[in-house]
């Protein structure tokens, strides 16, 4: 399977997951189809931090359209967090610093990942999503490795998440335990060809915000339930 071919399964499983939480709340199979597409999106983060030629240029694009796709992320699902384009750019920023590319002091460096810390509570995902891209990432080369740490973040991730709802008890409308399921998307990455496909470098970066305005314009013209 190729890059292109991941990215287009991921964006296919994006958009099941935002009709279901848009139009289709109770319907539990869209939002399940939907947990495989954020790993897919963190391991494609990864490569690009690996084989980007600047570093500097890919973080700015990444986060140039976390802005751009705010405002209609942040209508659509009426939250105030930001969209996942942002824990990327964290995550990106995070493996820089981890990997001394930015070149900074030690008191810059405690600094950096405090910043990263407690941005992280107003992202999507949370610290558990920045995290993902950092270990396909550094563990690029163990894929059994890999695999334990992805699955046992998203479990963690899970546990974390069922025990915060418990505590503030909040109802959510979608059961927790569905996050589970994103260990299925680790199956689809590994069978990665090494091939990258068609070369659409935008397509993806424009397909985020586009799709979003696209759904935003629906529910609040057609109506939602």
């Amino acid at each position: 399977m190729t890059s292109f071919q991941l990215k287009a399964l991921a964006a296919l499983f994006m958009v099941l997951d935002h009709v279901g939480a848009v139009f289709f709340p109770t319907q539990v199979w869209l939002r399940i189809i939907g947990r495989l597409s954020f790993p897919i999106f963190a391991w494609l983060i990864a490569e690009g931090v690996f084989y980007t030629k600047n570093l500097k240029k890919y973080f700015k694009r990444i986060l140039a359209f976390a802005f751009i796709s705010q405002i209609p992320y942040g209508l659509l699902f009426n939250t105030f967090i930001l969209n996942v384009l942002f824990t990327f750019s964290l995550s990106i920023l995070l493996l820089a610093i981890i990997s001394d590319k930015l070149k900074l002091s030690s008191v810059q460096r405690i600094l950096a990942f405090y910043f990263i810390f407690i941005l992280s509570f107003f992202v999507d995902g949370g610290f558990f999503g920045l995290l993902l891209p950092v270990i396909f990432y550094y563990f690029k080369t163990d894929r059994k490795l890999q695999t334990i740490l992805a699955a046992g973040l998203i479990a963690v991730f899970t546990l974390s998440q069922y025990l915060l709802s418990n505590h503030l008890q909040i109802q959510p409308v979608t059961p927790i335990f569905i996050q589970l399921f994103s260990v299925l998307s680790l199956p689809l990455i590994f069978l990665y060809n090494q091939k990258q496909g068609p070369k659409l470098k935008y397509f993806f970066y424009i397909f985020y915000p586009l799709h979003l305005g696209i759904l935003l314009f629906i529910s609040e013209y057609l109506g939602r339930p």
